[in-house]
């Protein structure tokens, strides 16, 4: 069996390897894209698509067990290990907030450039992915290929979790052309509303422009994201005067949809990359909890450091894991 430090080592090497796979050229290509047709401002995503109104009183959890996808809220019942679907959602919402509040979702980008295109961007475009250019005899694989395919992937996971409409007909490629953006709460499968963007007496976690437009998005891990998102939202925290965010286990689980196992994974290398500042649970030699019963599972009190995202986001992570591998 496999021991902590050594899970954490084989965790911090996958990480490098895919961020390197990405690469800076592809992360600032799609990252430019997106300034192109975005002003530099926070992404405003609705409270319902991170947290889930619910009591944890009223339901038995496990601490190492999520809730069933439809019992978690959008922004955790995406998470994938390799998928980009959470990631194309917040691009997508930061896309659609380049108009004014109130306004009704308007899908002008084709999925990919062609040879007539003219427009600043397409869809495939604003994503990344960690393949590589490969091929075998006649076939290529380009890297713009392998968006597509990623960009397909990502927008079938977002239509079948309800955050994304197909209103064409045809084949495939002709089907998700003009997708319609849903509202991000997807309350209810059969109640989808149109996207429009948030206006100032709705309930919304901003997240800090260098989200975007710094390139974060494209080198946090999904459960990194779910955890930035939790502390920026920050219902359910337990009070402190400092501005210190610590989530009680239950909210955590059943209101966020984070297991204990992605939220330890996911602190301490946001700590590292200095997205985040953490006062973590005093723990004994082997791993466990001083005062468990007192102090629950995984009670750290984080603060978000907003500033940090203004730093490039490549250079910022790759130094960052350099220096969890050479602690490990």
């Amino acid at each position: 069996m496999s021991t902590r430090a050594e899970k954490l080592q084989d965790q911090v090497e996958r990480r490098h390897r895919r961020l390197q796979q990405i690469g800076e050229a592809q992360i600032e290509a799609a990252t430019e894209r997106l300034n192109s047709i975005r002003s530099p401002t926070p992404l405003q995503v609705r409270t319902g698509f991170v947290y889930r109104p619910h009591d944890p009183a009223a339901v038995d959890y496990s601490d190492r067990r999520v809730p069933p996808p439809t019992e978690r809220p959008p922004a955790t019942r995406l998470l994938s290990p390799r998928g980009s679907a959470l990631r194309l959602e917040l691009i997508a919402l930061g896309v659609a907030q380049r108009r004014k509040a109130g306004s009704e979702f308007k899908n002008d980008l084709p999925l990919a450039p062609g040879y007539t295109h003219g427009g600043s961007a397409a869809w495939a475009q604003l994503i990344t992915t960690p393949a590589q250019y490969a091929g075998a005899g006649n076939v290529r694989a380009t890297p713009l290929t392998k968006r597509r395919r990623s960009l397909t992937d990502a927008l079938d996971v977002l239509a079948n979790a309800g955050l994304v409409d197909y209103p064409r007909t045809g084949d495939d490629r002709g089907r998700r052309e003009g997708f319609l953006l849903l509202d991000e709460r997807a309350t209810s499968p059969t109640d989808r509303l149109t996207y429009r963007v948030p206006t100032s007496k709705e309930s919304t976690v901003l997240v800090p422009p260098g989200f975007l437009h710094k390139g974060w998005v494209h080198v946090l891990e999904d459960s990194e994201i779910a955890l930035l998102l939790m502390v920026m939202c920050g219902l359910g925290k337990l009070p402190d005067s400092e501005g210190w965010v610590a989530i009680p286990a239950g909210e955590r689980l059943l209101n966020y949809g984070l297991s204990r196992d992605a939220f330890s994974a996911a602190h301490p290398v946001l700590r590292e990359m200095g997205l985040l500042e953490v006062q973590s649970v005093g723990r004994h030699s082997d791993g466990r909890v001083i005062d468990f019963r007192s102090e629950g599972p995984s009670l750290h009190r984080l603060k978000l450091v907003p500033e940090a995202f203004e730093e490039k986001a490549y250079d910022f992570a790759l130094e960052a894991l350099d220096r969890i591998r050479a602690e490990c």
